[in-house]
């Protein structure tokens, strides 16, 4: 695949046409046209589709747009009423805490044949068992919980719930 030596101009050229060029990238453009036809015809070619695009118009039924605004209203009432559903994660959390103490137990009851096997001290296995298979479970059953307060204060951080 050849990639093309002007992307990064023309990606400055369509930020500049909806003035989110910096200073910097601007001055890089008026250098950059001084010596090169096909950038300065990509500016007039997109020059033109938006004075184009000026001349359509749509009108919108004011009824129409009265009545999805009041439905949408209606909505986000139900939907506060309600309340978001949260059955998914918490079976999901149970599911995942169930695995968890059915593996734990699973490791401890087969113990005796891994110390007969690799010919490991029990205890040694046990805080193995311990270290590695039982609490980063038991942290990763906990983030179940965690994680829908993350997502919670990350959406009102950006605007997207309400």
């Amino acid at each position: 695949m050849q990639i093309d030596g002007h992307q990064a101009i023309r990606h400055i050229i369509d930020k500049s046409l909806v003035g989110a060029a910096s200073l910097q990238e601007e001055q890089t453009l008026r250098e950059h046209f001084l010596t090169c036809a096909p950038c300065q015809e990509y500016l007039n070619a997109s020059n033109r589709a938006i004075a184009g695009l000026g001349g359509f118009s749509f009108e919108v039924n004011p009824d129409l747009h009265g009545r999805v605004i009041a439905s949408l209203a209606l909505r986000a009432q139900q939907l506060e009423m309600n309340g978001i559903k949260q059955w998914p994660m918490w079976w999901s959390y149970c599911v995942a805490l169930m695995l968890t103490v059915a593996g734990s137990l699973a490791a401890s009851r087969f113990s005796g044949l891994a110390v007969a096997v690799f010919h490991i001290e029990p205890a040694t296995l046990h805080f193995g068992l311990l270290a590695l298979w039982i609490v980063p479970s038991l942290c990763f059953c906990l983030l179940f919980p965690i994680l829908r307060r993350l997502a919670a204060g990350w959406m009102n951080e950006k605007g997207l719930s309400q």
